[in-house]
């Protein structure tokens, strides 16, 4: 799966551009959401940054030496890496100063889709919604903040995102795994993207040689993650429990 331009993202493996002045340490990961680097809606050991054996993330969501939580917009940082980072902020309202965000205790943070959008110019403005889970299992709900960003004058990078307090957005777990395909990023660690299908209702096969038979050379073919071509029998629409 190649991250497209459209959403934040580039050929250079980073999200979007920061201007930050001063790097400082990170001390903790808040968020770090594997990413399907190969397209095939699942993650695996196959899913690597370029070049390395390294899994591949998401944006993540880091606290800083000073306590600040920001945003690691490469995926690739480390507790103890020096990094220039994008604070997030939070005003009580859109004319208030704003101060830093504060991570809500008991929530756990699953990690950052890009939601910006063309303004009147035809210039790309980012945003981002951050994605929170409240408690675990069958109980468990999701709401997403909206961060707007601050702008550096002279390059147009976010040197900030700030949302404002009150205007977090509530989720269903249908609406995270919504976000998974939009990103391609695994939000809720269960090592697949989007959701997962269960059972498998009706598969008819597919006579994809038009001989009006079904036979062993009614194959479909497919890209494999290793870059060889794949066959398997082939299918027509079919009914899926998820």
């Amino acid at each position: 799966m190649e991250r497209d331009s459209c959403v934040g993202f580039s050929e250079e493996n980073v999200f979007f551009e920061i201007t930050i002045m001063s790097p400082q340490k990170i001390t903790a990961i808040l968020a770090s959401p594997r990413y399907d680097a190969d397209g095939d809606m699942k993650i695996t050991a196959s899913d690597l940054l370029e070049g390395t054996t390294v899994p591949a993330r998401g944006m993540q969501l880091i606290r800083l030496a000073d306590g600040t939580i920001a945003i690691d917009p490469t995926g690739e940082a480390k507790v103890n890496d020096d990094i220039e980072a994008a604070p997030l902020l939070s005003a009580a309202s859109g004319d208030a100063t704003p101060t830093n965000w504060a991570a809500v205790a008991g929530s756990t943070y699953l990690g950052l889709l890009s939601a910006g959008y063309l303004d009147g110019e035809g210039n790309y403005v980012e945003q981002l919604k951050l994605v929170e889970r409240i408690g675990s299992g069958a109980t468990a709900t999701y709401r997403a903040h909206l961060f707007l960003p601050t702008l550096d004058p002279e390059s147009g990078a976010p040197t900030a995102f700030t949302t404002i307090a009150g205007t977090s957005e509530t989720l269903a777990l249908a609406d995270v795994l919504q976000f998974e395909l939009l990103s391609g990023e695994d939000f809720n660690a269960d090592n697949l993207i989007g959701e997962a299908v269960t059972a498998v209702l009706a598969s008819p096969r597919l006579d994809a040689s038009g001989d009006g038979r079904i036979t062993a050379t009614d194959i479909t073919e497919f890209d494999k993650p290793d870059g060889t071509v794949g066959t398997a029998a082939a299918k027509g629409i079919q009914l899926v429990r998820l």
